[in-house]
């Protein structure tokens, strides 16, 4: 057991050590690259748009991101879901600290090869991202009718679609604005206009009513007919799906209610028992056979509290 304690503090030294030089790295490069922007901006020779880092400023795609290959790819394709705010740099040094901390911790308290568990914490940021981008997409679902409404007045008013799009990136709040915005400066500096749509749904795939209405006005483009008409209607079919949803979570809000009380029912238990017997759960701490047993269990619970949140909640 001491041959292993060692191993195990030797790694969590080795693995400190690796993420305090990823974050030193990190820093000076995040530094250098900032001063080398604001050096381009008083010469003049990037963008006024890209220097300001206004909404309309088109991102660029990540180094590292391009380094990592199709695991970069993926992981740039999320931190841009999630808004393009953390870079995927930043992603792997936040999963490296949470996976790092977590093993010197289990490492402290543990003293048991089961501290690598807590390797498992490094994937704690990569789900927050993954959330994150679920709820910028439902934020734009929820944004998109008001947004096409307002189009469609610009249409009406004699404006092309170029211009309709960017009085939505103006007068649309985020994140919307951000993507029509972008869209719309895409083609203004000479991007074919299907090839700005197919970059606005490849921004957001889990958005199905961006895909519907790039879908229909590319066909609408191609077919012809009234836009206004087809930008209405898909307009009123979005409130529609979201008024029918709203009703569905109402009638749903029983089992989810349930399900919040049988998730939260093992904790409470097991905070009770620690409060009033707290040597009766030492077993499950000091011996070997008692901590495979609370493994198991943190992974049973896991899985059933995953379980239950797919049966009761409304995935939209």
């Amino acid at each position: 057991m001491q041959s292993w304690l060692v191993v195990l503090l030797l790694a969590c030294v080795a693995l400190a050590v690796i993420t305090a030089l990823h974050g030193a790295y990190t820093f000076i490069t995040d530094k250098r690259e900032n001063r080398q922007r604001d050096l381009a901006r008083r010469i003049g020779t990037l963008e006024e748009a890209r220097a300001k880092g206004e909404t309309l400023a088109l991102a660029g795609r990540d180094q590292l991101a391009g380094q990592l290959g199709n695991l970069g790819a993926w992981l740039d394709g999320l931190c841009l879901q999630a808004g393009g705010d953390t870079s995927v740099r930043t992603l792997l040094l936040q999963m490296g600290l949470a996976g790092g901390g977590a093993l010197l911790v289990l490492g402290v308290l543990l003293r048991s090869p089961l501290a690598f568990l807590g390797l498992m914490a490094a994937g704690i940021p990569l789900v927050i991202m993954i959330n994150r981008g679920d709820k910028r997409s439902r934020v734009i679902s929820e944004q998109l009718p008001d947004a096409l409404d307002l189009m469609g007045r610009s249409l009406q008013a004699g404006h092309g679609l170029n211009e309709a799009l960017r009085a939505c990136g103006r007068e649309t709040p985020p994140p919307l604005a951000y993507e029509l915005a972008r869209t719309w400066e895409e083609h203004n500096l000479g991007l074919d206009f299907r090839q700005c749509l197919q970059n606005l749904t490849a921004r957001n795939p889990k958005s199905f009513d961006l895909r519907l209405f790039a879908g229909s006005v590319l066909l609408q483009r191609e077919t012809g007919g009234n836009l206004v008409e087809i930008v209405d209607n898909i307009a009123n079919t979005i409130r529609g799906r979201f008024t029918l949803l709203a009703k569905v979570s109402a009638l749903t809000s029983e089992a989810r209610f349930s399900a919040l009380i049988l998730g939260g029912l093992p904790i409470f238990v097991a905070l009770a028992v620690l409060t009033i017997r707290p040597n009766y759960m030492q077993p499950l701490l000091i011996d070997p056979f008692g901590r495979w047993m609370l493994v198991y269990g943190v992974l049973s619970y896991v899985l059933g509290a995953f379980i239950l949140r797919r049966l009761s909640l409304l995935r939209t």
